[in-house]
């Protein structure tokens, strides 16, 4: 089964993406976080659609995101320890054909 995850991320990072992958960010917990569902349209942020077929996956309550608007709506957010390839991308909405 295909399960649709969604990841937003600044714009100034979408060559990266799409020559390279999605990559855990140090940042927080070594993680790539996904939303079930896409975020508000933003000129300034990327949102993409990812495939997470066979990607091992958790339920994450852990971090800032649980304090979201997204989260106060019961969308539930996912975690993944592992590197996304390009192949599982597909940039969504207007910003896709800039």
């Amino acid at each position: 089964m295909i399960i649709k995850l969604y990841h937003g991320v600044s714009r100034e990072y979408r060559s990266h993406i799409y020559e390279h992958r999605l990559v855990p960010s140090n940042y927080d917990s070594n993680a790539v976080y996904f939303a079930s569902k896409p975020g508000k349209p933003s000129e300034y942020i990327d949102t993409w659609e990812v495939d997470t077929n066979g990607l091992y996956m958790e339920d994450d309550r852990t971090t800032s995101l649980h304090k979201s608007e997204e989260d106060e709506l019961g969308w539930p957010w996912f975690v993944v320890y592992e590197t996304v390839s390009p192949d599982r991308l597909k940039l969504m909405g207007a910003n896709a054909n800039e």
